[in-house]
């Protein structure tokens, strides 16, 4: 098995070590959606985190009806709105739920099950915990979310990306450096007696 691994892309290595699951995909959210969000959590981190927990209920449960529609006046309240007027106002994140999925009604926002909004619903859960993450220095990050980051398929911060792809028309050139002793002829030196050359050819075998 340690073989096969060593075989594996370092992702699919990772997941395996995560319990076997597969890395969720993710839509990447737009910028400007991006913007929004960033807002959000400039105004309070604990928007932000409260978005990411009703998104991650959903994403775990999606066969729950409680999880999938959310009532807009407590949305309005999650991100700080005073709803307490006659008409509610608009959700300042109301173009981020329609991208991830959710369908705007009267009183509720209502999540619509598609592995399209699967996907963009994950995108919304990686742009919102990237949002706190970039503050992390690299002793900060810990194995746990390293494994979380690779099974969301989320990008960590303070990762160099490598070009690891094997350079094109590269000229192999022969080696300049002399071949280093075995050990018996290592010993035979220190000992001032000349080194025993094995043959490369196979040996006689009597009667053959």
């Amino acid at each position: 098995q340690v073989c096969d691994f060593a075989m594996q892309p370092a992702a699919a290595l990772l997941a395996h070590v995560a319990g076997g699951e597969e890395t969720a995909k993710a839509e990447v959210l737009p910028d400007d959606l991006v913007a929004v969000l960033e807002a959000m959590h400039s105004k309070s981190e604990t928007i932000t985190t409260n978005i990411e927990k009703i998104c991650r209920n959903i994403l775990n449960d999606p066969g729950n009806a409680k999880f999938r529609s959310l009532r807009k006046e407590v949305l309005l309240r999650v991100v700080h709105v005073d709803a307490s007027g006659g008409e509610l106002p608009e959700n300042p994140l109301h173009d981020v739920l329609v991208f991830s999925g959710f369908l705007s009604e009267t009183n509720s926002y209502t999540w619509q099950y598609s592995e399209g909004s699967r996907q963009r619903l994950q995108g919304l859960v990686n742009a919102v915990v990237s949002l706190s993450e970039r503050k992390l220095q690299p002793e900060e990050i810990s194995l746990d979310r390293v494994l979380q980051a690779t099974k969301e398929g989320r990008q960590l911060p303070h990762i160099k990306k490598v070009d690891d792809a094997p350079v094109a028309d590269a000229t192999i050139t022969a080696s300049s450096m002399s071949r280093p002793p075995k050990p018996w002829e290592v010993a035979a030196k220190s000992e001032g007696q000349p080194a025993v050359e094995l043959s490369a050819e196979a040996p006689e075998v009597a009667g053959a």
